[in-house]
C-alpha cells in the first residue's frame, strides 16, 4: 500500500486502553507511525533552535552556576553605598542607587539562569526583607564570572540607618547547593528526553502534518 493511499485512509483512533499498551502511540503519538526515510521539512531548522534553547536555558547556568559555587573571600568583595530603592522576593533581589547615581540590580546568591525571576537562595533576608527597602545600606558583592551579562551576587548587607542586616556567614551558610542538583537533573535528563521525545514525534510517518 502507497504511502498516498495510507495517508488518505486514516485508521480509527485505538481505545486508550490500546494506545497506553503501545510504545509507538508514547514515541510517536499513535500506533501506527513509523519514521520518515528522510527528515520532513523544517526538521534540521528546528533541531539547531531545540539545542540553541538546551543550552541557554539548561547547559550555560548549570555550568556557570558550577564555576561560581564557591562563595569569594570576605576580602575579595567589594562595597557599594547607596540607597535602596526596591526590593523582590525574585531577581533581581534588591536595587540600590549608589551615591554617583547608577542604580545596581543585585541579587543574592542563588541558581544563575539567563532569564532572571529565580527565587533567592538565603531566605530573601527573612523578615528584613522589605525593612531594608529606603535604607542607606553598604553592600558587599561580588560579580560572578562566565555569565552571559554582568550580574551583582550580595554577600553581606548592612543599613547604615537602621538595625537592619545580613552577614556574610549568614548568607554563605543559607546558600550552600544553589540548587545545582534540582537544575541538573532537569538540564541534562529531563529536557534532553522531551526534546528527543518531540523530534521522534516530528519524524513519525503515516500521520505526518
Amino acid at each position: 500500500m502507497s504511502n498516498l493511499a495510507i495517508e488518505t485512509e486514516q485508521p480509527a483512533k485505538p481505545r486508550l486502553r490500546q494506545r497506553l499498551r503501545s510504545w509507538k502511540w508514547w514515541v510517536y503519538g499513535d500506533m501506527n507511525s513509523k519514521p520518515l526515510e528522510k527528515p520532513p521539512k523544517g526538521f534540521r531548522f528546528q533541531l539547531f533552535i531545540g539545542i540553541l534553547f538546551w543550552l541557554f536555558i539548561a547547559v550555560h547556568p548549570c555550568i556557570s552556576t558550577w564555576i561560581n559555587r564557591h562563595p569569594p573571600k570576605f576580602s575579595d568583595l567589594q562595597v557599594a553605598h547607596g540607597i535602596v530603592i526596591s526590593t523582590n522576593e525574585k531577581n533581581p533581589h534588591l536595587r540600590i542607587r549608589l551615591d554617583n547615581g547608577e542604580v545596581l540590580a543585585m541579587e543574592y546568591p542563588s541558581f544563575m539562569n539567563n532569564y532572571g525571576r529565580t527565587s533567592a537562595g538565603p531566605k530573601k533576608l527573612g523578615a528584613n526583607n522589605a525593612n531594608v527597602l529606603g535604607c542607606r545600606a553598604t553592600v558587599w558583592f561580588d560579580i560572578p564570572r562566565y555569565t552571559l551579562w554582568k550580574r551583582y551576587r550580595v554577600w553581606q548587607i548592612h543599613c547604615d540607618d537602621r538595625d537592619v542586616s545580613a552577614s556574610y556567614e549568614e548568607i554563605i551558610f543559607d546558600s550552600e547547593g544553589m540548587g545545582l542538583v534540582f537544575f541538573g537533573i532537569t538540564a541534562f535528563i529531563l529536557m534532553p528526553f522531551l526534546m528527543a521525545l518531540w523530534f521522534a514525534r516530528f519524524m513519525r510517518g503515516y500521520y505526518e502534518r
